[in-house]
Order: C-alpha cells, then structure tokens, then sequence
C-alpha cells in the first residue's frame, strides 16, 4: 500500500509496473469496469470497486471461479457513506488492485492457486466499516444451471452460504466491534471503532495464508523474467511488459482443460482463433508452454481434425442443443468456423521453431486433412459453406460470403507452405494454389490494383475491409504490396487503428463486423506493412496500441472494438488479442523475426527495421529453443566478434547476440 499511496496520474509514464487512475481525471468517475485474475478466478467489479447486482448468461461481473459465479453485487460503506462516493484513485498493479478512498485504503488480490478473493481494508483512524455482500451461483456459458434451495451457517470466524450447485465462505477479521446481518443470500458484515477489516471470499473452502500476497506477486510478474523490451519509446516498453501480462492473466487452468480466455468480462471461455492469436504471441515471447496448453485443448476437442470455434466451461467443454440460427435451422456455435483449423497448423509450426519442440505429425495431418475436405471442386483453394458453419471471421455477415475467400485462404496457403516445407515436399502444391488465388483475388483497374473480398459460382464480391490485409501478412512482392497501398487508406485506417470495412463501402455501417475499429486488425496491418517493406507505415500503426492503452479508462488495457466514426472504446475492456496482437507486431515487425524460424540463432531469424530516429533496441532475458538470449539491436559499423558475441549485419542495423545460457 506504501507505493502505492503516493501514486498520481502522471507516473502511468513512468512506473512501469502500474497502472493509476485518479477520481478527477476519470472520465468515468469510478464507474469503469476493473479486473483481477488468477488462475480460474476472476472478480470483475467498478473502478471503484462496487458490483451492481447483474444477471446475464455471457457477462460475467462479480467473483467467479472456473464456470460459477459467487458475488453479484457488493458495496462497502465507511461513517456510513458508499465507495462510490469516496473513491479517490484506484492503482493496478500485477498481482492485485490498490483503492483510496476519503476515510480508508483498500487492496485486492486472489491467491495463487487458491479460490480466494481477499480485501484488506485500513484506515488511519477508528471508523465504522459496514461491506455488503450479495450471493448468486449459477454457472456460464452456456448458461446451464442456477443455484437453488441456498443454506446459510454462521458462526465466530466465517459465513457458508450453500446451494444445490456451489459453496461460498466468508472468513473476516477486524479489531472492532464485528456484527453479522444476513437477508436471503446478502451479507452485511458491520465492524465498529476499527482500523482495519479483512475480508476473504473462497469458493472452495481454502484458506487464506500470511504469503498469500507474497505468492501472488511471484507467478504474476514472470513475465518480468523473459522477454524484456528495452527501446527509447517508455510507452511501448511498458505495453509490451503488460501485453505479457495479459496473456498471463488470461491463462486458465480448468478441469476441462488449460488455456487462453477470450476476454474479460464477456467470452471468458475459450475459443479457437482467439486463442490460437493469443497462443502465436505467447510463442514468440517465451511463454510456449501456455500456448501449447491451449493448442492440445483444442485438439483433445477437435470432431475429425476439425478444431472447434469455442469451447464452453459447463457441460464437460460442449455445447448441448444448438444456439445459433441459419435461416429456420439452429446450429451449434462449436464448431462455427473454417479458419480455426488453418490457423491451428500455423500455431503448431510456430511452436515447434520458437521452442524447438518436435511437432505431432499425426495430429497435424489430421487437421490438414479436415481442410483439404473443405476444397469441394479440387482447386487448392477451400470453401466457406455457411449451412454447415463453414464460415470465417465476421460472423453477422458471413452468410454472403459462401464460397472461396481472401482471407481463410490466406491462412490456408500459409499452412499449405509451412506444412510441405517442414515435410521436405517443397513449394509444389503452394505455389501451385497461389497462382489461383492471386488470379481469383487480384484484379487491376485504371487506378491500380484492387482485392476482391469473396467468390462464388463465378460471381465476386468487391466488399473492401480488413480481411484483404490477411494475405499481405504471409506474401510479398509487387502484387501485394500495391494492394497494400490501395488498402492503406483514410477510409480504412485511422488514428486508432483499422476498420473492419470501409467507410465509403456500400456495406458500411459501424457494427461489429461491419465498420468497427478493431486492434486485431490493426495488428494485421503492421505484420503486412512491415512484411511488404512498408516500415515507415508500420511503425505508425503499432504507435496506434500504445495510444489506445494510455488514454483507455482501464490504463493498459486495450478493448475489444472501437467506435469507426468517434474513437471511443466499445466492446469489451479486455480482450486478449489485442493485446497480443501488439506482441506480434512487436516481434515479427519491429524485430523482424521470421514467424516459423528454421535456425538455433535467433539472429538468423531477425530481419529488424527500427525507426530511424531509434539507434538501440534490446531484448534481454530472451528464450528461444531452450536457451536464453540477450539481443541488442543498433545502429553502426560492423565490430570484432568477441568470445562472448556473435555480430551479424542486418541492412543497416548491426545484431549484437550475448553468449547464451540453457535454460
């Protein structure tokens, strides 16, 4: 609480390891949403640190732990008045959440591999303490189950609140006069003349221990011990070491399985291409080990080598009964995807070179061969069938967009070339299938190139958006770097990152799918930009994160959409890939590492441009292939290699790799 009492507005660019909003810079007064996390626990609660009592089958506000809610609601009073009246600053830091409020401090954390929520609250002075606690169990998503016939036991030291599907214990201590009022499933917790009050929710009868904080801190900044960014930019090295975080964060081990959460407070379960994303990141900064977590949970889900949309937490990973409509027929979202499984091959070769770890052939022939089942007429290229959920990445319209498009089988040829690569059958069949696509989807006009966004039957769809970035991630040349350009556009780019379509399409109207600003596009549009020799533009783009996480209501996070005509965050406050998004434009575009590297030196593998203002980037404490490096990236002429490092000259930046050590 010491450093963080001291805390203001300015130190977000300063103190790397926090994050601080104050009550009168807040543009929402407290109101904001707010998260701590660890392991399956998460309490999602204001700014302020209050819960207002929601229900919803997908938004999951309050305590919950794996698939089961605990908290819905929850206000603590000081003298009688509300937090929310109080609240003064609100401090994130890695491992818990710091609040000051006029008469007393309060910290949250969840212990390590307990299912605990514990509050400290202090005050400097004797005051009344009055915390207000509403229970609800049910479990998400999808919504399956509600707690029925709640018992209540008290006695000195805690409260159990039972039902048919779960169990909550409140232990608290204070040294004040300590009262219990309990009406239905709300607990109010009154403690007079104190100076401090604890509470602990655990939804598994643990108990808190004197370390709990302690070991909390630990596992959350392990991220601190790999990977560290050191650039001229405070901004991006500070996003950088918290973008890990998230990906951290957002790792969950579950009975059914471990892996990455889509987001916070919404889609936190797992999903296919989210997690996949999120896993391509987590390779790349050295945390293989979760990414290969996820993938093996996707398979162990996988129905012939297809690799499932989302997976639920409830009803043992599947979705029981259909809730998705195509036309009159409902269909299950589990499988609602062809690009889960393309992308999940890439993943698999992106961790067997970041990590050196053999890739299961077995498993990746099996989900090779689920694609090429996709490619109904045999001409390389696979199809979108929406009556059988065959569909790509914006859903709300993917019914237009049967048939062959530009983007899944941008993934589909990238899996096709690293897949034939690592099998020693060489660029046949890839550049076979990419002629087509080139021809099928490039066409030249008396203003320059253009990308078609689908066909079918002959019949193409000119739709402009940010799917036709996607082959500019994987291929280069003349061809598509002038479709680039045409893509590189005020009517697609923006301040704040990448639209969806663009605004001057005919299909353009600001939704979801259809308009809105979305970082993990904008991500796109680094990878392609700096895979197309455009640096200047790509370096742009990746300053587009670090705006959004230093003006976000939550500082440090980036959400899930913004708004295409107002710049304002939409969505969810917390979504994983885009935060990882930023770790990948960091790596492959910054750094210029090769996506699916082939050689123990990672200075064989890096190709960095920097901003030409920049003379010296670092990576230390950087683990590749089961050995730790630290690389410095400068500018200037060759020097003599010494016993200790190895120097490599990259265009005009000179690679200084430090002796490696195993891990």
């Amino acid at each position: 609480m010491d450093i963080c009492r001291t805390q203001k507005i300015g130190d977000n660019e300063r103190d790397m390891d926090h994050w601080i909003v104050e009550r009168d810079t807040s543009r929402s007064e407290g109101f904001y949403s707010s998260v701590i996390k660890n392991g399956p626990v998460h309490f999602v609660c204001g700014q302020n640190g209050s819960i207002e009592s929601w229900i919803s089958p997908r938004r999951r506000v309050g305590l919950w732990n794996f698939d089961t809610q605990h908290i819905s609601g929850l206000d603590i009073k000081v003298n009688g008045k509300s937090e929310k009246q109080t609240f003064l600053k609100y401090v994130r830091g890695f491992a818990y959440i710091y609040r000051q409020y006029e008469d007393f401090e309060r910290l949250d954390f969840i212990a390590s591999k307990k299912a605990i929520l514990e509050m400290e609250l202090r005050s400097e002075k004797l005051v009344n303490f009055e915390i207000n606690i509403q229970i609800l169990h049910e479990t998400a998503w999808p919504q399956s189950n509600f707690g029925k016939d709640y018992r209540v036991k008290v006695n000195e030291r805690y409260i159990r609140i039972s039902s048919s599907i779960a169990s909550t214990t409140i232990n608290y201590k204070s040294n004040g006069n300590t009262k219990i009022a309990i009406d239905n499933q709300k607990i109010t917790i009154s403690s007079d003349s104190a100076s401090f009050l604890d509470i602990y929710v655990s939804c598994d009868d643990s108990l808190p221990e004197e370390n709990d904080l302690e070991n909390s801190i630990k596992y959350n900044e392990k991220t601190n011990t790999i990977s560290n960014l050191v650039t001229p930019s405070f901004r991006i090295n500070k996003l950088f070491r918290w973008a890990k975080h998230d990906l951290l964060e957002l790792f969950t081990p579950t009975p059914i399985g471990n892996g990455f959460y889509a987001g916070i407070p919404q889609f936190s379960w797992f999903f296919g291409r989210d997690g996949e994303w999120m896993s391509m990141a987590a390779i790349e900064c050295g945390l293989g080990d979760l990414a290969q977590n996820h993938l093996d949970m996707l398979y162990s889900f996988s129905k012939g080598g297809r690799i499932p949309h989302e997976i639920p937490l409830s009803n043992g990973g599947h979705i029981k009964g259909d809730n998705y409509k195509i036309g009159d027929s409902p269909v299950s979202t589990q499988f609602m995807s062809i690009d889960s499984s393309p992308l999940w091959i890439i993943c698999m070769y992106m961790l067997s070179g970041w990590t050196g770890k053999k890739s299961d052939e077995k498993t990746i022939s099996d989900v090779m061969n689920f694609c090429k089942s996709c490619d109904r007429d045999q001409d390389g290229l696979i199809e979108n069938r929406f009556s059988e959920g065959l569909i790509g990445w914006p859903e709300s319209w993917a019914q237009t967009r049967d048939g062959i498009c530009v983007d899944v089988n941008a993934w589909w040829l990238e899996a096709i070339r690293v897949f034939d690569q690592m099998n020693g059958e060489g660029n046949k069949r890839f550049e076979s299938a990419l002629k087509i696509y080139k021809d099928l989807f490039y066409r030249f006009t008396e203003k320059g190139i253009t990308i078609i966004d689908s066909a079918n039957d002959g019949k193409t769809r000119d739709i402009k958006g940010a799917m036709q970035i996607v082959p500019a991630m994987y291929f280069n040349g003349s061809l598509f770097s002038e479709g680039l350009k045409w893509l590189y556009q005020p009517d697609l780019v923006t301040e704040w990152g990448v639209r969806s379509v663009s605004n001057r399409d005919r299909f353009y109207d600001g939704g979801y799918h259809t308009g809105t600003i979305w970082p993990l596009m904008t991500g796109w549009m680094v990878l392609a930009l700096y895979n197309n020799s455009m640096y200047t533009e790509g370096f742009d783009m990746i300053e587009t994160f670090t705006r959004l996480a230093f003006s976000s209501l939550d500082p440090g996070r980036i959400n899930e959409t913004y708004n295409p005509e107002f710049l304002y965050a939409e969505g969810q406050f917390f979504q994983g890939w885009s935060s990882s998004l930023f770790i990948q434009s960091i790596m492959e575009g910054l750094l210029g590492f090769e996506r699916v590297p082939t050689d123990d030196d990672p200075s064989e593998m890096m190709n960095p441009h920097l901003p030409e203002s920049w003379d010296e980037v670092k990576l230390l404490n950087f683990p590749f292939r089961n050995k730790v490096f630290n690389i410095t990236v400068r500018k200037g002429n060759r020097k003599e290699a010494s016993d200790i490092s190895k120097y490599m000259q990259k265009n005009e930046w000179q690679i200084n790799l430090s002796k490696e050590n195993a891990i």
